[in-house]
């Protein structure tokens, strides 16, 4: 007999509906948010190398951290808003010329133009084709503590327990998709 007032209690006061108003307003932009918010951690054929080269920051030459973007996944990338975030100063030194970004605590990266400076904020990369841009860090990097730098750079795996390094983040449109990348260094 309980089973059937209950039954008849959420008949009469429209319980379908209720379960409905409650999907739409705090479900669905849940969903949303979480939706717009989702970073990959790469983007299949779109490969990263590190090198140590030489550039100029605010018509100063100084050391820089080099990141190649070579394209092989056979579409038309449209690269921006590169940032280096969460530096680890224990493994990593940045140069106090970088542009830091106060509110963001991240260091925002320049591709290189024609005249070997950092001054593009983004590129469009062609199937196979490199650009670079780069991080200047400290002059202490030169010789063999550059070579260790590399090495640990190209040999480390992010993993569950946080950045070695530093996050690189960027936004790009690959043919049609678009994706916004963290990667933990």
């Amino acid at each position: 007999m309980k089973n059937l007032n209950w039954i008849r209690f959420l008949r009469d006061n429209d319980l379908p509906n209720w379960v409905a108003f409650t999907a739409t307003i705090i479900i669905w932009p849940l969903l949303l948010v979480f939706w717009a918010n989702m970073t990959y951690r790469s983007i299949p054929g779109l490969e990263i190398t590190f090198n140590l080269g030489k550039g100029t920051a605010e018509s100063i030459n100084c050391l820089y951290l080099d990141m190649v973007f070579c394209n092989n996944t056979g579409k038309v990338v449209y690269l921006t808003d590169c940032r280096v975030a969460n530096i680890n100063t224990k493994n990593i030194d940045v140069n106090e010329k970088a542009k830091l970004d106060i509110v963001s605590h991240s260091y925002e990266l320049r591709f290189v133009d024609e005249n070997k400076s950092y001054t593009q904020r983004y590129i469009i990369l062609q199937t196979n084709e490199t650009k670079e841009t780069g991080l200047p860090i400290s002059d202490k990097y030169i010789g063999s503590l550059g070579s260790i730098l590399l090495r640990d750079l190209k040999s480390h795996r992010s993993g569950f327990w946080g950045t070695k390094f530093f996050n690189l983040e960027y936004t790009a449109l690959v043919g049609d998709k678009k994706y916004k990348v963290k990667f933990k260094y």
